[in-house]
């Protein structure tokens, strides 16, 4: 096994590792409460895909149509993502009287984290 970047000439490749696993992501869709969906004129234009690895939530993917980018469509379902996520925490804590819900060292890195200010 190896990895490397990708070039323009894997395109194609990507494109049919996303088509594999859109059977997979639609059933995740249809789950309640798990894709927040940014809607502009009666129309889907973005989306955020929660999940929970280990009993903590993490943002599976976040995606904005083109035509749209720019707008703070992004920055704004990031924002309801992260407000979900301290709701669903706070809603594990309450459940298990525990100080935080369950943490693995290795979903860390795709836990929510509020963004920083660097100035």
């Amino acid at each position: 096994m190896s990895q490397r970047l990708a070039t323009l000439d894997d395109l194609d490749a990507i494109f049919a590792i996303d088509d594999d696993t859109l059977a997979l992501f639609a059933s995740a869709v249809g789950r309640a409460g798990n894709t927040i969906v940014h809607v502009e004129h009666g129309l889907p234009v973005g989306f955020a895909a929660l999940g929970t690895v280990d009993g903590a939530p993490y943002l599976d993917q976040l995606s904005v149509r083109r035509v749209v980018m720019g707008r703070g469509i992004g920055g704004a379902l990031l924002a309801s993502a992260i407000a979900r996520a301290g709701a669903a925490s706070s809603s594990c804590r309450k459940r298990t009287g525990a100080p935080r819900c369950a943490r693995s060292s290795r979903t860390n890195a795709r836990r929510f984290r509020a963004p920083t200010n660097a100035s």
